[in-house]
């Protein structure tokens, strides 16, 4: 049997640049074995895990189950379908927005997820859960919403400082890292390298217009925002040609190079030698 503690907050969630409103939240106990099928495809859902092992799989892709430890905080962006498994009976806190937010509106892939190792995002987050999850149960939530809502701003703020942490692990520049729109745009970018990015999709990534997102992008960087993809892209490939062993016409749709051809082109403008030649320096 499923049991659920529930709340649901009509309120106005602000930190300096993202406002959330209709803010749900709703406290999920699955025993062993049991499942629970979540899509709000119009809203954002959080899910932290307070106790057992748990698994989450997309319906496009039920087969390739993602297992998650207690302490994990997991953010699914765009609602789609999806399940939580509990593989050991356990409890997560489960909460949903409208999709109107700034940074979180274009993740990563489907998801994100705040690991327990990652220090001290998760211990944050766990600690913000733990009052939510006191507030639910005490029935002070129901009467004022405000401990709810303070808890989400934090919980929001620390998703996005993991956001940021692993980007610039990943060497984002810190103009972009700053930037909350640029920001946008970079993350957009680094989930689906494979589609075919133009200014106007940057743009719409970033939540700005195409003329407004161009100029400050440029500004920012340097560059026009489709050099600086290009660089990227080739710069990936270098990395590919000296770590793997992947033929050349997967590197270049991975970049998302229509054929094996267009890479080469690109990549020998770019660098003055063709990237067979550049590959067999590294083996």
């Amino acid at each position: 049997m499923t049991e659920r503690v529930l709340g649901n907050f009509s309120i106005a969630l602000r930190t300096p640049d993202i406002k959330f409103t209709d803010v749900r939240i709703e406290l999920v106990v699955l025993k062993t074995g049991e499942e629970l099928d979540i899509q709000h495809p119009d809203r954002v859902v959080f899910v932290f895990i307070r106790s057992g092992d748990w698994e989450l799989s997309f319906a496009d892709q039920p087969d390739e189950a993602i297992s998650f430890p207690t302490g994990s905080a997991i953010v699914v962006e765009r609602g789609q379908l999806h399940t939580w498994r509990a593989n050991v009976s356990g409890e997560i806190l489960l909460g949903t927005t409208p999709r109107t937010l700034g940074v979180i509106q274009y993740l990563p892939g489907e998801f994100i997820a705040v690991p327990p190792s990652a220090a001290p995002y998760s211990s944050a987050l766990s600690l913000v859960a733990d009052m939510m999850v006191a507030e639910i149960r005490s029935g002070h939530a129901e009467a004022d919403g405000n401990v709810i809502r303070r808890c989400a701003e934090i919980a929001v703020i620390q998703t996005i400082r993991h956001v940021r942490n692993s980007l610039i692990l990943a060497g984002a520049p810190k103009q972009i890292v700053h930037d909350e729109y640029l920001l946008r745009a970079w993350v957009a970018y680094f989930a689906a390298p494979k589609d075919k990015w133009t200014v106007k999709t940057l743009a719409k990534a970033a939540g700005l217009g195409r003329t407004a997102f161009s100029q400050r992008f440029t500004a920012a960087i340097g560059t026009p925002p489709l050099q600086t993809l290009t660089r990227l892209r080739l710069q990936q490939g270098q990395e590919m040609l000296r770590n793997s062993h992947a033929p050349l016409i997967e590197i270049a749709f991975t970049l998302g190079y229509q054929s094996e051809a267009a890479f080469v082109r690109a990549f020998r403008r770019e660098f003055g030698v063709p990237p067979g030649k550049y590959r067999s320096n590294f083996s």
